[in-house]
């Protein structure tokens, strides 16, 4: 099976990984490892730095992460139901009252000072995070089976959601869900969804954020292979474009959006499923990706979000002796 054009591993990451058959939860055999040196069109920078913080309360992998006022959310996920919450300000975590139903691989934001998770792997579900910390049930999804791992973004008062997963086989007969073309709007005042054009490959995985007026869509998987296409949806004109592919394929980064500018961070890299440690500034006015300081732990799975001119990094899946596993791994980028 070709999943993406060839590359070679750079030195900012510590193995490769074969994910054929990668079925989650189980853990998977380590198939190969490699380093070596790479390039890329933004070239590489030791820009920034990681320092390492409290880790979670427990180790979750396909989270949901966002920030409001001084805390980061993480949000379903493996553990399904669980929610906490890091006080940046005092450096510790609080457990929150429970979400009312599993919420894997869920899609997460927060518009304004509101925080909303928008539906999951087989969960249409719609949630609001009140002021007395209780969630607070909104209008669901147009998808009965849900969708989980959309690309998200947040364009003024709307959640933008591309494709997504919902639990079946891929066309290669991997467990890893089937990926869907369909592009909706939650109006988070109004409560109400809108259907947006649909994108021209059924995708999932893929990294979102929306700049100005434009949503963005990275990377990911199709039903067949990773991908490097990079595409964008004119929320003006409601119209797709398709941009320049990044130089190998990626899925299942974090991502975030820090003074208008966005981070890819983690995921699995190139057709051989590389575990990255990179952190790229993904450059939208060339289509570069400049690779900064390297993560302190490669994973994928894991969910970002900028507060405060820093990038939090959750959870995630690690490499660990023979397998992988999720982590409770929290930490933070400072550009």
């Amino acid at each position: 099976m070709n999943e993406g054009t060839a590359y070679r591993p750079s030195v900012r990451t510590i193995r490769a990984f074969r994910l054929w058959g990668f079925v989650w939860p189980l853990l998977v055999t380590v198939l190969a490892a490699c380093s070596g040196s790479s390039s890329h069109d933004g070239g590489t920078t030791t820009s920034g730095h990681w320092d390492k913080l409290p880790d979670m309360p427990a180790a979750r992998s396909y989270v949901g992460v966002a920030a409001i006022g001084d805390r980061v959310f993480v949000l379903g996920g493996s553990l399904g139901t669980d929610a906490a919450a890091f006080d940046t300000k005092a450096q510790t975590w609080q457990t929150l009252e429970p979400l009312s139903s599993g919420f894997y691989m869920p899609n997460v934001a927060a518009v304004g000072d509101r925080l909303f998770v928008v539906g999951a792997r087989q969960n249409p579900n719609v949630l609001t995070y009140d002021d007395q910390g209780h969630w607070v049930q909104r209008t669901p999804m147009p998808f009965p089976d849900g969708r989980g791992a959309a690309a998200v973004g947040v364009w003024g008062t709307k959640i933008i959601l591309a494709g997504g997963i919902i639990p079946g086989l891929s066309n290669n007969g991997l467990n890893t869900g089937v990926r869907k073309v369909d592009v909706v709007a939650y109006d988070t005042m109004s409560d109400t969804w809108q259907t947006l054009a649909p994108m021209t490959e059924a995708r999932g995985y893929s990294m979102g954020a929306v700049i100005g007026d434009r949503f963005w869509v990275i990377g990911g998987s199709t039903n067949d292979e990773r991908t490097a296409a990079v595409q964008v949806l004119d929320l003006a004109s409601g119209a797709w474009m398709d941009e320049k592919p990044l130089d190998y394929t990626l899925s299942s980064a974090a991502v975030a959006l820090l003074d208008g500018r966005m981070y890819l961070i983690g995921g699995v890299m190139s057709a051989v499923g590389t575990i990255s440690q990179a952190t790229l500034l993904f450059q939208t006015d060339t289509g570069a990706a400049t690779e900064l300081a390297p993560m302190l732990t490669p994973r994928f799975a894991c969910g970002g979000a900028a507060l405060n001119g820093h990038i939090y990094v959750a959870g995630g899946i690690m490499a660990s002796a023979m397998n992988f596993e999720p982590t409770a791994i929290f930490d933070v980028f400072t550009p």
